[in-house]
């Protein structure tokens, strides 16, 4: 009977049966769990993913904002330009913008300085 000792020692197939049965049944909830994380990193980190379309929404607004105040800055110089159009100018806005960009005075001009103004320190010339 030196056979049956041997056999006693090696394990059956009986007993690795469970075993296996336990290692099937734990594959498939590995799998899925391994499938569920792989989308979950792309749905909320990955390029495309919510991460990226919070930072595009934040971004988005950051130029919205930027083209309203563009927006506007573009409508005040068309209302300027409109003021120069040639069919509707006005002489004496010319002639006060005209002085104050070159800053030209006029011999019987009466110059009053504000503090406020933008004259950046400049001297006023008088027209010959």
């Amino acid at each position: 009977m030196p056979d049956e000792s041997i056999h006693d020692s090696i394990p059956s197939m009986r007993m690795l049966r469970p075993i296996a049965l336990h290692l099937r049944s734990a594959v498939l909830p590995a799998v899925l769990a391994t499938l569920i994380a792989y989308f979950a990193h792309f749905a909320l980190g990955a390029n495309g993913g919510w991460r990226s379309w919070r930072e595009l929404a934040v971004r988005q607004a950051e130029l919205e904002r930027t083209y309203a105040h563009l927006h506007d800055e573009r409508l005040r110089l068309e209302r300027r330009v409109a003021l120069l159009d040639p069919r509707s100018l006005d002489p004496d806005m010319l002639d006060e913008m005209t002085r104050r960009l070159l800053g030209y005075a006029g011999r019987d001009d009466l110059i009053i300085l504000m503090p406020h103004q933008e004259q950046g320190g400049r001297n006023f010339r008088h027209d010959p």
